[in-house]
């Protein structure tokens, strides 16, 4: 399963889907490209459409932690906003 941030795509793997997606990988007779994302890099992608396209074209794009934890945070201000917005 994908999600989508900052228009690019993330692998929503647990950590043994990544594992065996990368083993696949790496048993392909072809080069393949892991990318673990953190936010710098899509605050850099947002500005620079090369590295943009070098990150959509790798294999697998996981978030590392505090990518994790600033989509949460993201997530958890969306929903504040929201409910404000309610009242």
């Amino acid at each position: 399963m994908n999600a989508e941030l900052f228009g690019l795509k993330i692998d929503t793997l647990s950590f043994r889907e990544a594992l065996e997606k990368a083993r696949t990988l790496i048993d392909a007779p072809k080069v393949s490209q892991v990318v673990t994302i953190n936010p710098e890099m899509f605050e850099y992608a947002n500005k620079n459409s090369d590295f943009a396209n070098i990150i959509r074209e790798a294999e697998i794009v996981v978030e590392d932690l505090e990518a994790k934890i600033y989509g949460l945070n993201l997530a958890l201000d969306k929903k504040k906003d929201i409910k404000e917005l309610e009242e």
